[in-house]
């Protein structure tokens, strides 16, 4: 999401990628994932947060995506893992695990080149077991999406070669060995999907074509992204097809095994020059969504919360008209509401692990 300008996200949060899409509404046969970020917070507030989304759209999604960084407690990671990934399955949902290699210790060398070395092999182990216990425990039929280290070619991760001595090969190698390593566990193709996902434009001085892990590492292709609007000093108002069609021609380019495409977060801010226009950005949605069509997108992530500008589409300071719930009069945008309404597919898959696994690997 964020510019080298600004970057410190550090915390849990939770992405929500709704119901199967059919794009009748835009006169084509197009099948996606639609979703939505909460907000940031306690995650049972969170999930509060997204069952009032849920009211508003009158529909549940059937993936919630969990943020988590590896330099939590041993305490916070099981509560992660077991609490809220578990808290997310019963309601009927599959996790995104979106998993921020984070490590606090500070040896010598990039950290893409440290983990690969086996630096934190216990560290690593924990979690590949933490993960397998958790698909393998109570009905033994859960599955998740896993995004580990994403938006590699941009500067405000520490995955994202910044250490001066960092390539883009030590964060492929890295890849490789998360994947390895989860590999060696009972977990199939059917119980994990892996999402790697870069910034929609070059950053940090490395395209993210040298970050590919390669076909045989990579289950769904991803591109992050947004109009910033007039927001920043920096940033002027961008379409959708601006913002992410360059990105997606290099990856589909890059990739050989036909992968999905994912968009894990974009959104739009309201902010034009001399003020805020609330009506655009409900137009710059309805744009994206055909544009989205247009692209094959399998599966798109809106972040539904106002951080450095107005993103939200949904209970946040502005929108394009309001609706009661909880007793409050929330602002929403109809624009948003109705690209949804148009597209989701509302009835749900009889396969009890919430997709099918066609569904589930973004498979027509």
């Amino acid at each position: 999401m964020w510019s080298s300008r600004r970057r410190a996200l550090r915390t849990m949060g939770i992405v929500a990628s709704s119901g199967l899409a059919g794009c009748q509404g835009f006169g084509r046969d197009h099948r996606m994932l639609v979703g939505v970020f909460p907000g940031e917070g306690d995650p049972q507030e969170q999930i509060r947060s997204l069952g009032r989304h849920e009211e508003w759209l009158s529909m549940r999604p059937p993936v919630v995506t969990l943020f988590t960084g590896t330099d939590l407690t041993e305490r916070w990671t099981r509560e992660r893992i077991e609490r809220a990934m578990t808290a997310v399955w019963e309601r009927g949902q599959i996790p995104l695990l979106t998993w921020e290699p984070f490590v606090s210790d500070g040896p010598e060398g990039p950290l893409e080149r440290r983990i690969h070395e086996g630096r934190y092999d216990g560290l690593l182990g924990e979690w590949t077991d933490l993960l397998e216990s958790w698909v393998f425990s109570g009905d033994q039929r859960r599955r998740f999406y896993f995004r580990p280290a994403h938006e590699m070619n941009g500067d405000w991760y520490p995955w994202a070669t910044v250490h001066p001595d960092a390539t883009p090969e030590d964060y492929v190698r890295m890849w490789r060995t998360l994947h390895d390593r989860l590999g060696e566990t009972a977990l199939k193709p059917t119980h994990v999907q892996w999402i790697w996902s870069p910034n929609w434009e070059d950053v940090g001085g490395h395209a993210a074509e040298e970050y590919y892990p390669g076909d045989e590492y990579v289950d769904w292709l991803g591109v992050d992204g947004y109009n910033w609007g007039a927001s920043q000093e920096w940033s002027t108002w961008r379409s959708a097809r601006e913002v992410f069609e360059p990105m997606i021609d290099r990856l589909r380019a890059l990739a050989g095994n036909d992968a999905p495409l994912s968009i894990p977060e974009y959104g739009s801010s309201s902010a034009v020059e001399g003020g805020f226009d609330p009506e655009r950005k409900d137009e710059w949605i309805a744009e994206t969504f055909d544009f989205f069509a247009d692209a094959d997108v399998r599966m798109a992530n809106w972040f539904d919360f106002d951080k450095e500008t107005d993103w939200a589409v949904f209970d946040g300071v502005r929108g394009t008209a309001t609706v009661r719930i909880d007793g409050e009069d929330r602002p929403t945008y109809d624009g948003y509401r109705n690209a949804v309404t148009e597209s989701i597919d509302t009835t749900e898959p009889e396969d009890p692990r919430v997709l099918t696994d066609d569904q589930f690997a973004g498979r027509r």
